[in-house]
């Protein structure tokens, strides 16, 4: 393995040392110049001219880059050049973006909004709407990334710079791809080529082309799309070869290398590994040429990934090293993540669990930092990005820490007092039990006739003293876990508010105050739930029969999941059935309908279709539940209902779960003398049943 590390550091260091002198000549070159023109007192100049270092370096030398960015920001604030302010601004947010530290970048990018409006000048507004909608794409928060597209293409169009229209066109429509509406993509894509062919620019052309390549592979025309990106690749080769301007060659590089990633994938889905291996590494060798540290960390994941996949561990783990060694020096987060999550996976295909299990650690936490909400990223951030800040920022980074620690002691207090609240209740309830059985002890003393049905009574009685260990324990962890993060979050976001409500712009108020709102539904929610299952546990809810229609039922919760369906990318079905009306209590079934819908939703992905529907039978009816998704490990199946039921699992975009729902559907039917079952397998799916008297 050491032998391979020495190979592809030799292998990086002699395509890339030839560009390092010249490279260096060219900087100081640049110094030299700013020099001059700070001592000639030519402010205008030595803002263009470091403007046009920072672009150089931002891939190169990050810290430089927020020096000279620094510098720029200093000296456009004591000349009172907003412009100056805004393109260094915007260079910031978008190198932050591409190392996925999104708070920064919007931080950035909203003072640079701020200033393009104070201005009022539109094409800047235009400008910065994209890069607002790049920051939030990355957060994969794409409906808000396509307002803020939106929003840059009625600048454009007001002032008919057809270049930004076909920008934004062609952003909009690669959020649509992610949001897997293939055919509104299609329609965007489009009017941003129509809009490139009009300027005559080649390499964005050349952008487009790749993605409406790249929506035939979601569609699975693996050839169609081979055959369009090997065109391509022969388009932008020739573009390399004939231009000259350093800045497009570039731009033509880092083009060429993303249509090389897809050809990669073309390959590997049509089964041809060694092929797909062999564009991956034309593209690394393309990026160290470049000096471009970004794409050069994301080929080496995927080479990695590569090779795992073909169980070659030792390769695997060659460049995994290389890719965590560039993210870490460079900062670049998101690719860190992935080389961890790599490790991972290569340590559980070589049987070394606690290796395996350690860098799993080390990804999770760079992840969760990376994905968050805005907010909680900013807090992660600040120790990568202290030295970047002016210095009056330090204080409000204190009191972010105080407040922090206050919302800790807070939150500790509060969540020992409830804790302490449903221990003694928990206390009283076991003592109760303990008494009836002293009770029963005497009567078996007395009942020397009885003793062997005594003893079955006992026996019950410890079995439900087990259970109401378990349901204390069970709410224990709810309680300190699934209920206390939500409650720190609503605390945070509201705390962020009360703090800095008037450094942000009204929009990301609002968003804040939704994110707020949105955890303290799913608070309120998990506390009724824990609320109605405490009254189940303890006798004190009964079914309250009506005539209910089944159907009805399902529709209702069907309409009430579609919006969070629609934004997941998935489909709802009902099978056709008239009007079915039994005996049963309709706020307990409601319930039931309504938890296995959403758990279908959580562990679905993209694409997939969830159908529902009822059977009637003789003396019952049955109503179904099935997904496609990610499926239930067949060692939980049979413990899936219990109380003690260790299927905790997030969804497929990291939702939360306690577990708790699934409890809640088994008591609800039972009550009913009605069966619950589920099917289900890894990869493919699971389907909830239950049955109720008909």
């Amino acid at each position: 393995m050491k032998q391979g590390r020495l190979f592809i550091l030799l292998f990086t260091i002699l395509l890339f040392l030839p560009g390092i002198t010249k490279a260096d000549e060219y900087i100081d070159s640049l110094q030299n110049v700013i020099s001059r023109h700070l001592i000639e007192n030519h402010v205008d100049s030595v803002l263009n001219t470091r403007l046009v270092l920072i672009k150089y370096v931002r891939f190169s030398d990050f810290e430089l880059f927020l020096d000279l960015s620094k510098s720029n920001i200093e000296l456009a604030k004591k000349e009172n050049l907003n412009w100056g302010q805004i393109d260094t601004y915007m260079e910031l947010g978008e190198v932050f973006i591409l190392k996925g530290i999104f708070s920064e970048a919007l931080n950035n990018l909203n003072e640079a909004l701020k200033l393009a409006e104070i201005d009022e000048y539109r094409p800047y507004i235009g400008w910065v709407s994209i890069s607002i909608g790049n920051a939030y794409e990355g957060m994969f928060a794409f409906n808000k990334a396509i307002d803020f597209y939106q929003k840059s293409f009625q600048v454009f169009e007001e002032t008919d710079n057809t270049e930004g229209m076909a920008l934004a066109s062609t952003n909009i429509g690669s959020c649509y791809q992610e949001l897997n509406e293939l055919d509104k993509a299609e329609m965007f894509l489009t009017r941003g080529l129509k809009y490139y062919k009009q300027i005559d620019d080649p390499v964005n052309l050349g952008y487009v082309q790749m993605y409406l390549a790249e929506l035939k592979i979601i569609r699975g025309k693996y050839n169609e799309a081979k055959s369009d990106l090997a065109s391509l690749t022969y388009s932008v080769q020739e573009l390399i070869l004939n231009n000259k301007g350093a800045s497009a060659s570039n731009e033509a590089q880092n083009l060429l290398s993303v249509v090389l990633w897809l050809l990669s994938d073309c390959e590997n889905h049509l089964g041809n590994t060694q092929k797909s291996i062999g564009y991956l590494k034309n593209a690394v060798a393309l990026n160290s040429k470049s000096g471009n540290f970004i794409n050069l960390a994301t080929f080496y994941n995927l080479l990695g990934n590569s090779y795992l996949a073909e169980k070659q561990y030792n390769l695997a783990l060659v460049f995994a090293d290389s890719a965590a060694t560039i993210a870490k020096n460079e900062r670049i987060f998101i690719e860190e993540a992935k080389s961890y999550q790599l490790f991972s996976n290569i340590y559980s295909g070589l049987n070394k669990p606690d290796k395996a299990l350690n860098y799993y650690k080390q990804y999770k936490s760079i992840n969760d930092s990376i994905y968050n909400n805005a907010v909680i990223q900013a807090i992660s951030d600040v120790d990568v990005l202290v030295h970047t800040v002016e210095k009056e920022k330090d204080n409000q980074i204190l009191a972010l820490k105080y407040g922090q620690e206050r919302k800790n002691r807070i939150i500790g207090a509060t969540g020992t007092f409830v804790l302490f609240i449903i221990v003694s209740t928990f206390v009283f309830i076991i003592n109760r039990r303990y008494t009836k059985e002293k009770k029963l002890r005497k009567q078996l003393l007395i009942q020397n006739g009885q003793i062997v049905e005594q003893s079955k009574n006992m026996e019950r009685l410890n079995d439900e003293l087990t259970l109401i260990n378990k349901s204390k324990d069970k709410f224990n962890s709810i309680i300190a876990h699934d209920l206390k993060n939500p409650a720190a979050t609503v605390y945070s976001l509201v705390n962020l508010l009360n703090q800095k409500y008037d450094d942000y712009p009204d929009k990301d108020r609002k968003e804040l105050i939704k994110m707020a709102d949105e955890m303290a539904e799913r608070t309120v929610k998990l506390l009724e739930n824990l609320l109605t299952w405490s009254r189940v546990q303890n006798g004190k809810l009964a079914v309250n029969y009506s005539e209910v229609s089944i159907t009805d039922v399902l529709k209702e919760n069907i309409e009430l999941a579609e919006r969070i369906a629609l934004a997941k990318g998935l489909t709802l079905r009902l099978s056709p059935a008239g009007k079915i009306k039994i005996k049963a209590d309709k706020e307990m079934i409601t319930t039931v309908v309504r938890n296995l819908i959403s758990n279908a939703i959580k562990f679905s992905s993209s694409g997939q279709t969830i159908y529902t529907g009822i059977k009637i039978f003789d003396h019952h009816i049955e109503v179904w539940v099935q997904d496609e998704g990610i499926g239930i490990p067949k060692n939980k199946l049979g413990t899936l209902f219990q109380i003690d039921s260790q299927i905790q699992r997030k969804g497929t975009n990291e939702e939360p779960g306690t577990g708790l729902g699934l409890q809640l559907c088994h008591e609800f039917i039972s009550m009913h003398k009605g069966k619950i079952n589920v099917t289900s397998e890894e990869g493919k799916g699971s389907r909830f049943t239950f049955s109720l008297p008909y």
